[in-house]
């Protein structure tokens, strides 16, 4: 799970790289592999700075998709760690309860 974040960033980020090697002008400026990573990062982030905007379709997708992903994954995480909480608290009232 550590690994999940670094992970879907360094995919989206070349993601995003890869597409405008392939097809120039996918983004309202060149973009680099530093960009893609600041793009992808700002994104994930929901901070959406501006500078760097998808403009063809494919980057629009990839862009969308990364915005789902990057939802799902903050939906999973927040919900095991409330997981892992909720069974540490399980465990330390069961260890504290009174033995008949």
């Amino acid at each position: 799970m550590a690994t999940s974040i670094p992970l879907f960033l360094v995919v989206f980020s070349t993601t995003h790289y890869l597409i405008n090697e392939l097809n120039p002008g996918s983004y309202s400026q060149p973009t680099t592999r530093f960009d893609a990573l600041y793009f992808t990062v700002s994104t994930f982030a929901t901070v959406g700075f501006g500078d760097i905007t998808a403009i063809s379709v494919p980057a629009r997708f990839a862009t969308l998709v990364q915005m789902i992903g990057g939802l799902v994954l903050i939906g999973v995480v927040a919900r095991v760690l409330i997981g892992a909480a909720k069974l540490r608290e399980n465990r330390r009232s069961s260890s504290q309860s009174p033995v008949a």
